[in-house]
């Protein structure tokens, strides 16, 4: 193609990466155009700063980046990694959720469909790790890497990948693997915030359970009606948070019911 003549190729500094894909590590097939080439005339009319190079890439890599016109390397690293955490999110969570030596207590149909669903997470999620090589473009070498390393905290012990410190937390906590993950990612990706939105969670049911079942026996000795007793219980318990539920309950019968 005529455009080609604008984009310098982006080539490893390192042997052992070459052939490789810059956006997730698989075997190269092919190149990704940085911007794409159909948006190369807006790019070269904008003067935008667009990269202008073009990256060894995967067939999937490559196809999939054709949906994206972003002009800037960094940028459509993100679009792909986004993509392969959206397109393998079933098979990402039957490798985040499953141990290998659980396999043999299940059936050999399921046992063989969950061992490929593993194989695959697995792979999607070292694809999602991969950090990008060291390049250089037009003779300039660039230390920048595609994706930072990111570290996992669970309770001041770190861990270099999701899988190993989801098992940690759930060891830790006990808390369900599958709660356990919605959990982490409503809480900002924070394990610990997790554990203690659960744990938070948790200690108000059984709150609940406590003040309702103690109600319900205070009402049946007092013959009151239980709705009665833990209306009032609650009301001393939000004047007063230093009381217990038995103290309210006290402060009630020396109130009201005293002889």
């Amino acid at each position: 193609m005529a455009y080609e003549k604008f984009y310098q190729p982006l080539r490893a500094v390192n042997a052992a990466d070459f052939h490789t894909c810059y956006y997730c590590g698989c075997v190269t097939s092919g190149e990704d155009f940085v911007p794409p080439l159909a948006e190369i005339a807006a790019y070269k009319r904008a003067d935008s700063g667009a990269d202008f190079i073009r990256v060894p890439a995967c067939g999937e890599c490559a196809r999939v980046l054709k949906n994206c016109s972003s002009g800037q390397l960094a940028l459509r690293v993100d679009f792909i990694k986004r993509y392969l955490n959206q397109h393998y999110a079933q098979a990402l969570r039957v490798y985040q959720m499953w141990e290998s030596d659980e396999l043999a207590e299940m059936d050999a149909a399921f046992r063989i469909s969950l061992a490929a669903g593993m194989r695959l997470g697995e792979e999607a999620q070292q694809r999602l790790d991969y950090p990008g090589f060291r390049y250089e473009v037009d003779g300039h070498k660039s230390g920048q890497v595609a994706v930072v390393a990111k570290v996992y905290a669970v309770h001041e012990r770190t861990f270099a990948d999701y899988k190993s410190a989801l098992n940690y937390a759930h060891e830790e906590s006990r808390i369900p693997k599958g709660r356990l993950a919605e959990l982490y990612l409503q809480q900002g990706e924070s394990f610990d915030k997790a554990i203690h939105a659960f744990q938070q969670n948790a200690a108000k049911k059984a709150f609940e359970r406590e003040l309702k079942d103690k109600c319900k026996v205070f009402a049946a000795t007092h013959v009151q009606h239980p709705k009665f007793i833990e209306r009032t219980v609650r009301q001393y318990l939000q004047q007063d948070d230093s009381l217990s539920i038995a103290a309210a309950l006290e402060k009630l019968r020396q109130e009201r019911f005293a002889d």
